[in-house]
């Protein structure tokens, strides 16, 4: 059995990692599964990598990298409603009956930003250490303003208290980025949730990790 605390847990859906014509997407000219392994396997605070997966030629691919693949997705996680918290909790249970040391930590990485750093998973993971929060995820920092339309369709500002004031003078607001990394404890992990009560946010400020393959402006670069 393999000694783990600190695991990190790629989910992988067969048909999102394939191009228009069935093949996996390359960028740069090295897949996307290759490139997130790699970036992973290089951090030295991650004990072992898994790849949750509903095939075995991705499992048995990722096992070629050098990740942990050692169960498929069943059926009530395949379905296409799925969410990130039913597989992470999965993954857990699935991971506890193969290693011999208990799971504490738990990093979440999505296939979709082809050009995380591994400096980047380390500096997440270390300030969940050095903080003691219970979650810490990326985050992209802005001081703009935000509006979105409520359930009756009227578009409604973000509220701010210093809305017309100058942008340094605003409090930033964050946006998500949960996929690029993600650092919990493991006793947050349910199928309806992935984060705890005490938060913290790594602001990325590199163009590059803010790219995400999900949105459409990013489609051309493979």
């Amino acid at each position: 059995s393999i000694m783990a605390q600190t695991v990190a847990i790629l989910p992988v859906r067969h048909e999102h990692l394939l191009d228009k014509n069935g093949d996996i997407i390359r960028v740069g000219g090295v897949d996307l599964l290759t490139k997130t392994i790699a970036s992973v396997l290089t951090s030295q605070k991650i004990d072992l990598l898994c790849v949750s997966t509903d095939t075995k030629e991705i499992a048995q691919q990722a096992q070629n990298l050098g990740a942990l693949a050692p169960f498929l997705r069943p059926e009530k996680v395949k379905d296409a409603d799925e969410t990130i918290p039913l597989v992470l909790s999965h993954s857990v249970t699935e991971l506890e009956k193969t290693v011999s040391k208990p799971i504490k930590t738990v990093v979440f990485l999505s296939c979709y930003y082809p050009f995380r750093h591994t400096e980047l998973i380390d500096q997440v993971i270390d300030v969940y250490q050095t903080n003691r929060f219970e979650s810490v995820f990326t985050v992209k920092e802005t001081s703009g303003n935000y509006w979105y339309k409520d359930k009756d369709g009227k578009v409604v500002r973000v509220f701010r208290s210093n809305y017309y004031s100058s942008r340094d003078r605003r409090e930033p607001l964050y946006r998500e980025l949960m996929g690029l990394v993600c650092v919990t404890d493991k006793r947050c992990i349910s199928e309806q949730s992935i984060i705890g009560n005490s938060i913290g946010v790594v602001p990325v400020h590199d163009a590059a990790h803010l790219i995400d393959l999900r949105d459409p402006t990013w489609e051309q670069i493979h």
